[in-house]
């Protein structure tokens, strides 16, 4: 991971780590994306509405180019099922550029 990269993953993880410190925040350069999870108790038995409307706020915090670059965004309650995109999360199909 480059220095630049670096400095993305630690301003977004900071953002989130913030507003959710009960959360494990994962945050994961791909290429030019960047893309992130988050695993929290408060997010138990909300809908998927529910939970981005707790997060997306949090956009107005981060630099206008780290907003673009955030292209995967999954937010999980301890214990769900994991998803197609947990998938991809976790092992990152190839980026062709």
């Amino acid at each position: 991971m480059t220095n630049t990269e670096m400095a993305k993953v630690q301003e977004v993880e900071s953002v989130f780590k913030s507003a959710f410190p009960q959360a494990e925040v994962e945050i994961h350069p791909h290429g030019w994306a960047i893309r992130a999870r988050i695993t929290d108790p408060g997010f138990k038995g909300l809908s998927r509405i529910q939970r981005e409307e707790k997060v997306f706020p949090l956009f107005k915090k981060l630099k206008t180019d780290l907003v673009t670059e955030l292209t995967m965004l999954l937010l999980r309650a301890p214990g769900e099922e994991k998803g197609i995109l947990d998938l991809e999360f976790e092992d990152p199909s190839p980026v062709h550029l």
